[in-house]
């Protein structure tokens, strides 16, 4: 999900979280500028979706959490964002503000269309990594096939790896489950539809 181009004046953390508490919209917060989020469509929708259930299937019951696109987290150089989803195990840690963030994931994960696949590859990832606690950062294609899995090892080395198949089960070593892609896609695009070999092409 992007955050839209139409952003307030620049304002203080403080004056940021008065703000989202009492907006009905949802707001990122990036180098001291307020970005409001834009909406989803159809396809965004059903993904978020289908992971919510997945992950909350796999690791509720042993003291992991999960939360989709409502959850705000803050990572380590003071942005702040809602990913489309989000989980970590054992206790949350969460900012003292009017609207709690999250501060140690160990999972995020962005649903990206053509428009948006740069700045989740590129700003987004580099923000999302400052956080020493991230060990998954998972990217998901609304429009095909299409994801990667970008994982910090234990020598803080991240590392790549695309799937494109239906048949492909994503490992999340951060929660200790995975991601069927055709559950993920379930009910999003037909059966018949063939994976495509390159993301944006």
């Amino acid at each position: 999900m992007f955050a839209s181009q139409q952003r307030h004046n620049r304002m203080s953390v403080d004056a940021y979280m008065l703000n989202e508490a009492q907006s009905e919209f949802r707001h990122e917060y990036i180098d001291g500028e307020v970005y409001m989020r834009s909406g989803s469509q159809p396809n965004h929708v059903s993904i978020v979706s289908n992971i919510g259930a997945l992950l909350h299937s796999q690791i509720a019951r042993r003291g992991c959490h999960t939360a989709t696109s409502d959850q705000l987290v803050k990572t380590k150089d003071g942005s702040f964002f809602y990913p489309d989803a989000v989980a970590m195990c054992g206790e949350r840690a969460k900012t003292r503000d009017p609207v709690p963030a999250l501060t140690n994931f160990a999972l995020v994960i962005e649903v990206m269309s053509r428009t948006t696949g740069s700045y989740d590859r590129a700003d987004k990832f580099e923000r999302y990594r400052t956080t020493p606690t991230l060990i998954d950062y998972l990217l998901i294609d609304q429009n095909r096939i299409y994801a990667e899995l970008h994982h910090r090892g234990e020598d803080s080395v991240w590392t790549l790896r695309e799937y494109r198949s239906l048949e492909d089960a994503i490992p999340l070593q951060s929660i200790s489950a995975e991601l069927p892609l055709s559950e993920v896609y379930l009910n999003v695009f037909p059966a018949a539809l063939s994976p495509h070999p390159y993301p944006y092409e």
